[in-house]
């Protein structure tokens, strides 16, 4: 006869925290655009003079960013349904 002190009930199991892989929220491009339009921001306020031509270099950069994360989400959204996103 089996050893009932043993033996997992359904409660026990059911109870039991469940391991879980760790989820990549971010993908590596992401992480890319989020941390240059990060930095370009910042160096753009409070490190770059507005008359420096870097400082219209990096509004150029980080414009550019917003702009292909924008159409990213368009050519998603298209792939995705078919038809052009309102």
């Amino acid at each position: 006869m089996a050893d009932l002190s043993t033996t997992a009930t359904f409660a026990d199991v059911a109870n039991r925290p469940v391991r879980s892989a760790a989820v990549r929220v971010w993908d590596p491009v992401v992480r890319v655009f989020y941390w240059a339009t990060v930095i370009g921001c910042i160096l753009n306020r409070f490190v770059i003079d507005e008359s420096s031509v870097w400082h219209l270099y990096i509004g150029y950069v980080v414009a550019t960013l917003f702009e292909s994360v924008h159409h990213r989400e368009n050519l998603v959204w298209s792939m995705a349904t078919g038809r052009k996103r309102p």
